[in-house]
């Protein structure tokens, strides 16, 4: 017989997601439905101690009441959940969202004070150019680019995701951005090179110390990050085949080396003969330098 937890305990469950999700009722709404707070963990156990803590917090009465919450305030604790659950470069994208457009147009808001209006009023701003984008750590006034259907979208989109999480939290009865039409995005068509497009870049790349990586970009269709992160252990040239398993990210500055974004990214690819002849000779090379710069102790082997 399934055990039941007793009631004001919370509840615990493994979404398909695999992250463990903990909630409590805390109240209940202004249309007389269960109030909940979310707590989020990697293991049932870390689950278990968060929630036990979020129920002695709501009984000693030390959780901020969701009245004096900040619009500013909850995405900056939001952007904490994303960067636990979610990769580094689409966590660092959502932070440049939140920073340099929504917390400029709707930061002071009380979060249940935020309307469709407030939205819409701050769309209207990132598309007119008062909330601009800029560089990480420029400040918002500088221009960058001009802003674009697809960026307006975005920065909807995110605060969508966030305020879906606030409903989820118990913070809001409602979605307020769930009603709110955002632009179309145009697709632009994609550029196809031809033959005599590709003849010039090879000939244009020939000589450079990347000139490999260039060819490949045309021989397999990689991304920069899968090529920037390729190994020589990930190249098999007897087979001709190399394994895409790792990809480099620029977050802030900072080059992080991970795993692809989707499963389906990690995979093998066939390369052509040239593509073979290419990387051989750039393995050749890349050993010659590397027995240069090695001590001649270790040349000695």
């Amino acid at each position: 017989m399934k055990r039941r937890r007793a009631p004001g305990t919370g509840s615990i469950r493994r979404p398909k997601d695999g992250q463990w999700e903990g909630s409590i009722t805390v109240g209940t709404t202004a249309a007389g439905h269960p109030r909940r707070r979310f707590v989020y963990g990697r293991t049932q156990a870390e689950v278990v101690t968060k929630l036990a803590d979020l129920t002695g917090r709501i009984a000693t009465g030390t959780l901020p009441p969701p009245a004096t919450i900040t619009v500013a305030a909850y995405l900056r604790w939001w952007l904490g959940v994303v960067e636990r659950s979610t990769r580094p470069k689409t966590a660092d994208s959502y932070r440049g969202i939140v920073e340099q457009h929504l917390v400029p147009a709707l930061g002071a808001r009380r979060l249940q004070q935020l309307t469709t209006t407030h939205i819409e009023e701050c769309l209207r701003q990132v598309k007119a150019h008062r909330v601009l984008p800029g560089r990480a750590g420029a400040p918002p006034s500088v221009t960058v680019r001009e802003p674009s259907p697809r960026l307006v979208a975005y920065v909807l989109a995110v605060l969508s995701i966030a305020l879906r999480q606030a409903v989820r939290a118990g913070l809001l009865s409602r979605n307020p951005a769930a009603a709110v039409r955002g632009p179309r995005a145009t697709r632009r068509d994609p550029v196809v090179w031809g033959p005599a497009a590709v003849r010039s870049f090879i000939l244009a790349a020939r000589g450079s110390r990347y000139a490999v990586l260039h060819y490949l970009a045309l021989a397999t269709g990689m991304r920069l990050g899968e090529l920037l992160g390729l190994q020589w252990d990930a190249v098999d040239l007897e087979s001709g085949e190399l394994r895409v398993r790792w990809a480099v990210t620029n977050i802030r500055g900072q080059v992080v080396v991970g795993e692809p974004k989707t499963p389906r990214a990690r995979r093998t690819i066939a390369l052509p003969p040239a593509a073979v002849a290419a990387l051989r000779i750039q393995r050749e090379t890349w050993k010659a330098e590397r027995d240069r710069r090695a001590p001649a102790t270790e040349n000695m082997a």
